[in-house]
Formats: C-alpha cells, structure tokens, sequence
C-alpha cells in the first residue's frame, strides 16, 4: 500500500494521543482508516506547550507497526503541535481597560503629533491661501478622513474586508507566527537532542 504524506508544519492538538491525522496530511488509494488512527506519540506531563514529531519519527513508527505500507513523503519535514487548552472566559473590565487605554493612547498620540507639526496654523493658512476666512471647511473633511484613512488602511470595517489582500496588521501577524513557528522548532530540536 502506497501512501503520500504531508506534515502541518504547525497544528493545534488536544487530547493524550498524537495520531498521524494530527501531525500529517494523508492521502492514498486505499482504505486509510488503518494509517490515520495510527498513535505516533503521546502529550506526557512533562511534555510542556509545544511538541516537535520530525518525519523519521513516524517513519519509525509506521514501519515498526504497519510493514505493508510504502511511505512519500512530500512538504516540511516536521509537525509542531501547540497544546490547546480550554481558554480562560474573558474578563469584561479586562476589555473595557485594554480598550479606554488604547483608545486613550491613539486619541492623545494623534493630538500630540498635530500640536507638533502646528496642524491648526497651516490648515488656517491653507484655508486663507484658497480665500475662505472660516477653517472648518476644511478641518471638518480632514478630520472624516482621518478616521476613514485609518479603515482603508486596516482593510477592515467591523467585520468586512474591502479586499481580498491582506492587511498590513494581519501581514505582521503572520511574520510573527512564522518567526515563533521556527524558534520553537529549532528550541525543540536542541532539546530533543540534548535530551
């Protein structure tokens, strides 16, 4: 029996047994009931949040339990899985300080940068150069803008994208997930050989 795998690169696991549905991605011909129930590890108490299962490890295994099976393998060559517990319930007053003080943050950073650069003065002559004597003609645009400028560059209003790309938050979250991805596994690594 022939069978192509595929590890996750990461995943998020639960439970006590690590079966190779967990870890891979398995694809074949034949029945694959047998394979994908195959139990490749276990979470120990002293396994910690995360756990690195390497190809050669589940190569072992499978030749170990299952002789007939031919493995491909094609992508990464190891699956990190990060322990999910249940999450915590949310705090209201948690959410409601994280809010004010952001909120707070951004509203006095905004302020403080328009005192600096003297935003008053040059709108008040920017609006004396196109012959008005009242500002708010123009204060009032900039300051909806503003606040629009802010969603179309989130390409996000409440929950509708505007576009099918990313934005510039979710693109830094995603550096970030990958960079952790590779730390962990190279932490991993180290210690499974150290150890």
């Amino acid at each position: 029996m022939i069978v192509t795998l595929r590890m996750k690169g990461k995943s998020g696991f639960s439970g006590k047994e690590i079966t190779l549905k967990d870890i891979a991605e398995i694809t074949s011909r034949h029945d694959m009931h047998k394979i994908e129930n195959l139990v490749v590890g276990e979470w120990g108490q002293t396994t910690g949040r995360y756990k690195l299962i390497e190809q050669h490890h589940v190569e072992s295994v499978i030749n170990e339990k299952c002789k007939d099976i031919q493995i491909n393998w094609i992508g990464p060559p190891h699956t990190l899985l990060d322990y999910v517990s249940d999450p915590p319930r949310p705090s209201i007053v948690l959410f409601l300080f994280a809010w004010m003080l952001l909120f707070s943050g951004a509203a006095l950073t905004i302020m403080y940068f328009h005192q600096d650069v003297s935003m008053e003065d040059s709108q008040i002559a920017l609006t004396e150069m196109l012959g008005g004597s009242n500002p708010l003609w123009f204060q009032v645009p900039y300051s909806f803008g503003l606040g629009i400028g802010m969603y179309l560059f989130f390409n996000r209003f409440l929950n509708k994208k505007f576009s099918d790309e990313p934005s510039p938050l979710e693109m830094e979250v995603h550096h970030y997930e990958k960079s952790l991805a590779d730390f962990l596994t190279d932490q991993e690594k180290a210690r499974n050989q150290n150890g």
